[in-house]
């Protein structure tokens, strides 16, 4: 891979906009973030097979990040459904743009003994995610 693929998490730009409401940055001192995409199958052994034999099937995605206190949650409830755009390297123009149709299934507040505030929130894609690029 050339040095100039990689990046730092430092780096990574995280907007959500509910439909109902305006965008939030969720990059800011944010612990962890996992994008996941996955593919559902379905089983379609039978009779004589020697070995299972699947169809694809939908795609689903998962978007989680924890960031600590500092964000308004005012329209970070669950079941709210907006846009989340991320941009692995940075918002820089020419970089990845990516931009997810969402729906936010979980929003955890948690503070240990006499630590900081953390926020976790998990997303769920709802729909086609474009890829593009960043431009001014």
């Amino acid at each position: 891979m050339a040095a100039a693929d990689r990046h730092s998490g430092k780096d990574v730009f995280l907007e959500y906009t509910p439909t109902a409401g305006s965008a939030i940055d969720l990059d800011v001192d944010y612990r962890s973030l996992e994008w996941a995409q996955q593919l559902n199958e379905i089983d379609a052994t039978a009779g004589d097979d020697d070995w299972e034999y699947m169809l694809d099937s939908f795609k689903r995605g998962t978007f989680n990040i924890t960031i600590l206190a500092g964000v308004t949650t005012t329209y970070l409830t669950p079941g709210s459904s907006g846009t989340l755009i991320y941009g692995p390297e940075g918002n820089t123009n020419g970089l990845r743009k990516i931009t997810l149709p969402v729906k936010l299934m979980d929003a955890k507040e948690s503070t240990g003994y006499a630590d900081v505030t953390s926020l976790d929130l998990s997303f769920r894609v709802t729909g086609n995610i474009t890829v593009a690029t960043f431009s001014a």
